[in-house]
């Protein structure tokens, strides 16, 4: 998954470099939507320690 939203952000990166600033800004808003729900995903995750 993260190398998923590493390549989503290339992406958006690339778009604005060949000008297409709109696609690149829809892009970017999309993956930090993708970001934030990965981020909720592991943060609200219990973690299963044993002392």
């Amino acid at each position: 998954m993260m190398a998923l939203l590493f390549l989503l952000f290339a992406i958006a990166i690339g778009l604005v470099w060949i000008q297409r600033r709109g696609l690149a800004m829809l892009l970017f808003a999309g993956s930090m939507v993708l970001s934030v729900a990965w981020y909720f995903h592991h943060a609200t995750d219990s973690l299963a320690l044993s002392f």
